[in-house]
């Protein structure tokens, strides 16, 4: 490393560890900077402005008593391409190991605050692709105006503007997160609306922002920037990098996963990695990007010979759902060879669109291996130019999405009403465009069309409506079995009320609580018709900006059940969701009552206790999973309806079962109703067990590995037989595997060694033990860890580490603290050992209510704003602050328990989830919430 002698400007190298303290330069490069051979002869070099520059730059190192300065202009001599190589490759640690980093924004020249701040906000040196790692390496970076007047720094008086100017978050700025642990669609995204002078250096300005290393091959063009991500994904699993959006700089013949050039990450900031058990490996082969992704058919475009899919990849978006819910879904098209799918990226959607995780039942894992390039983009070409042209904002654009070739082959449009809707021939969307206003259409006004091989625009001629009817689909060889849905505003015809749907179009993107979901969910389910069709209600506006639609729509066939991507524009960012489609009954099947298990059993027959752990579910593929145990062992019961192939009258109950449990409830039948019917066979096994001996107590160990028995059910004479599969493996689904560095602070139980304690709860018993005795006489909460859950467990560690650190903070501060761990000799943590809180379960949501005393109202808030700011005070944020993590214990006293870092949607703005900022912010709703009397 080359570095200015501040008092001397004279150059001397310097090799690792003897390198002396040293400040940086970080600038907009000008027309007039000084190279390496021109400071050798300075003089002749000292009318350009770089000169004064860097003279202005070695006085302020020298008045915070730094002797070395290192600049890129005149440190590196780039006229040998090695020493150029490793100076790239090295410059994010020259600026990470500098005592200061010096910002001279040379085109702020303003004395007054707000036009100062205007032109900070446009200066240059915020557009250049070089000053990005420049602005997060250092340590300590002041900014300097023009005339080298101190414009403040970093970490403190700058942070707010810097964030609003780059998009980065504070937490990678003022260094409190590592910036190597931020998804790399976020990293990319930083970069995306920055240049460089060569195209190459695109790439090679990122190279320590990805802590990468590569060779430079100047004239290599963008291919530069394909060659990055290679090696990124050479040592990262993070799918976030698949996570850009198809624009006008992607070619028309690009085939690739990986992105060809950082513009397309322009909206990719808010993906977020999920982590999962199942690791999703991918990597670089002669024919492509090999990797293997749960994936889904769904309906091709006429002119494509092959298939088409959509791929869910192990990402988010934190703007959908923090509590990473809902997944990316990416769309491919390709060809299946052999065991394998081969595949291009699609151009449309453009963007990567989000699922709920709760509907990926209808992916299958499938081997992929995609493409560089393809060789015929004429296609692409039409695509591309379709997805970039004008859209109607009076539209609706989605996918169908298949599990057979049968469905693609016979499904086409049969009617619709108060709209135009067709597929196009290039993507294969859909679209339903509105087209009229006034009164709802009647049974009698929809239209059904003829010629079920049709898949051609059609449309009614009677322009009195503002509601669009539309019939998705039906099969040639099934043509009674129809599905309607109805789209339009909520108003009121003739006293009754229309148009109440699942979801409602809000402006500013907000969406449905789950209670709202549920409460319209009913009132929806109250206006199902029977017959040859079933009319759902979807409300939007006369400008459609629908987040989320047909999330409850029938099959389109009545024998497959298939799913729906629906996809709508709003502003600058697009939305999508799968729905589950559903079987259509007849009028006899609607009306059947079925008796629970409660209801068959003889009344001097009382059931053994038992208790459900897990349970599981797929309607499309008619699985079900019921964990539960009973006198300390496990029972797992696996069915699908092929168990019930025998006995049509079981199989029906069997389905419609899987419908409730889909629904939650369904004709006053609930899932515990099913719960029942399952474990129903099983009970006089469950009588014939030996009771636990009450005097030994049971641990933990006896819970998380109890004695384990797998059952089906075969069907004899319409009864269900219990079959025990001897050999059927099985996992737990409890227990998560840390490196011992983040264990070392805690004190750690063996399973064994943890006694499990009855505990009195209000309401319905727990299924997990949860109040246990160490071996050093000490009572505990026990919070389980399940498998999947790494990341929230990280950051529980984390967070009571700090509190345990604060030796400072009250004794009394009531907050959950962490004994322990409860862990066995292979490192495995099966749960957290917590503060015991009797508690009964009562959270804050649950004791307030109409007639709680004021003074208990105000002990409650004083206490939980005494517990948040005593937290603040040492640098620990809640995090997930809402009335549901707030306990009321026996004596009427509030303490502050979750700090996994979730998010609860209401409370805290999701750009501000796990931040004191975001705390505060809820901490002023819970106080609201805490005095508003007619919460109930």
């Amino acid at each position: 490393m080359r570095l200015i002698n501040t008092k001397t400007l004279e150059l001397h190298e310097f090799f690792n560890e003897n390198t002396p303290p040293y400040a940086i330069l970080s600038h907009a490069w000008g027309d007039q900077e000084v190279t390496f051979q021109e400071w050798k002869n300075r003089q002749q070099a000292s009318w350009k402005t770089g000169y004064s520059k860097i003279l202005k730059a070695c006085n302020k190192a020298l008045s915070r008593k730094l002797s070395w300065l290192w600049v890129d202009t005149n440190c590196i001599d780039k006229s040998s391409s090695a020493e150029l190589s490793e100076a790239i490759n090295s410059m994010f640690t020259y600026y990470q190991k500098a005592r200061f980093c010096f910002v001279y924004l040379a085109d702020v020249t303003a004395s007054r605050k707000g036009e100062r701040n205007s032109q900070i906000k446009n200066s240059r040196w915020f557009t250049r692709g070089w000053t990005l790692q420049e602005l997060i390496a250092p340590r300590r970076l002041v900014f300097y105006a023009a005339d080298w007047s101190e414009l403040g720094w970093k970490h403190n008086s700058m942070i707010d503007l810097i964030t609003a100017i780059t998009s980065i978050n504070k937490e990678y700025l003022n260094r409190t997160a590592s910036i190597h642990e931020a998804p790399i669609a976020k990293r990319m995204s930083w970069l995306a609306k920055r240049t460089t002078t060569r195209t190459e250096d695109m790439a090679y300005c990122m190279l320590g922002i990805f802590d990468i290393s590569m060779p430079l091959l100047y004239g290599e063009g963008k291919i530069a920037f394909f060659r990055l991500q290679e090696e990124i994904i050479k040592r990262s699993n993070d799918h976030t990098i698949f996570c850009w959006e198809w624009n006008e700089d992607v070619p028309n013949n690009w085939a690739s996963l990986l992105a060809p050039w950082p513009t397309v990450f322009g909206g990719a900031g808010d993906f977020e990695i999920v982590e999962k058990d199942d690791i999703s490996v991918f990597s670089m082969t002669n024919a492509g990007l090999s990797i293997r992704l749960p994936a889904v058919p769904t309906f091709k475009p006429r002119w494509l010979a092959d298939g088409s899919w959509f791929v869910m990849l192990q990402a988010t978006s934190v703007h959908e759902n923090v509590s990473c819910t809902e997944a990316v879904c990416i769309h491919v098209v390709g060809r299946r060879a052999g065991d394998s799918l081969y595949v291009s990226r699609f151009p449309y959607p453009p963007r990567p669109v989000i699922i709920s995780t709760y509907r990926s039942w209808g992916f299958d894992t499938e081997s992929l291996l995609v493409m560089y390039q393809l060789t015929n983009d004429q296609s692409l070409k039409d695509v591309v130019r379709e997805q970039r042209s004008y859209r109607n904002t009076g539209s609706l654009e989605f996918f169908l999405t298949h599990d057979s070739s049968y469905m693609q082959a016979n499904w086409c449009f049969a009617a619709s009403y108060g709209c135009n809707c067709f597929i196009s021939s290039l993507t294969g969307k859909i679209e339903i465009e509105f087209t009229f206003d006034g009164d709802p259409p009647s049974d009698d006004d929809i239209s059904w069309g003829d010629d079920a091989s049709s898949n051609e625009e059609t449309s009614s001629e009677d322009e009195t409506s503002g509601w669009a009817a539309i019939l998705l689909g039906e099969t040639r060889t099934h043509p009674r079995v129809r599905t309607c849905i109805l789209l339009g505003s909520k108003k009121k015809y003739d006293g009754d009320d229309f148009g109440i749907g699942l979801m409602t179009a809000r402006e500013g993107g907000y969406s449905l609580t789950w209670d709202e979901k549920n409460t319209i969910l009913h009132q929806w389910k109250q206006q199902l018709k029977a017959g040859d069709y079933t009319n759902s209600s979807v409300a939007c506006s006369d400008n459609p900006h629908i987040r989320l639609a047909m999330e409850r729509v029938r099959d389109i066939t009545g024998y497959e059940e298939s799913t729906a991507l629906c996809e709508q524009s709003s502003g600058n960012t697009a939305n999508a969701i799968t729905a589950p489609i559903f079987r259509i009954y007849d009028n006899s099947y609607q009306d059947m009552m079925f008796e629970t298990s409660s209801n068959s059993l003889p009344a001097s027959q009382t059931p053994p206790a038992w208790s459900v752990i897990m349970f599981t579910f797929s309607e499309r593929n008619t699985d079900s999973k019921l964990v539960v145990m009973c006198n300390n062992k496990r029972f797992i019961i696996n069915l699908s309806a092929d168990n019930f192939s025998e006995s049509p009258k079981l199989k029906e109950r069997y389905l419609f079962f899987l419908q409730v449990a889909e629904e939650f409830e369904l004709d006053g039948v609930t899932v515990e109703d099913f719960w029942d019917w399952i474990v129903e066979p099983l009970l006089p096994i469950f009588r014939e067990l030996p009771t636990p001996d009450q005097a030994v107590p049971r641990t933990l160990d006896g819970f998380f590995n109890p004695e384990t028995f797998v059952y089906t059910f075969q069907t004899v004479s319409d009864e269900r037989v219990p079959q025990l599969e001897r050999d059927a493996e099985h996992r737990s689904p409890f227990g998560i595997s840390l490196p011992d560095e983040l264990c070392v602070p805690w004190k750690s139980f063996d399973p064994s060694e943890v006694q499990i304690l009855h505990e009195d709860l209000v309401g319905p018993p727990s299924h997990t033990p949860s109040k246990v005795l160490l071996k050093d006489g000490t009572i505990a909460f026990l919070k389980l860890a399940r498998r999947g859950d790494t990341q929230s467990l990280k950051n529980e560690l984390d967070t009571y580490g700090k509190i345990d650190d604060k030796a400072q903070l009250d004794d009394r501060m009531r907050t959950s603290r962490l004994h322990g761990l409860v862990r066995n000799n292979e490192g495995v943590i099966f749960g957290l050992l917590l503060t015991y809180i009797d508690c009964k379960r009562v959270t804050l949501s649950c004791a307030v209510e109409p007639g709680t005393e004021v003074s208990t109202r105000e002990k409650w808030a004083t206490q939980i704003q005494e517990a948040v700011g005593q937290l603040h005070d040492a640098g620990i944020a809640w995090g997930d602050a809402n009335p549901y993590n707030i306990l009321i214990d026996a004596n009427n006293d509030a303490w502050l328990i979750d700090f996994g870092g979730g998010y609860t949607e209401g409370w805290v703005p999701k750009s501000l989830a796990g931040t004191m900022e975001g705390d505060c912010i809820a901490l002023k709703k819970i106080i609201e919430y805490i005095h508003n009397d007619s919460i109930s």
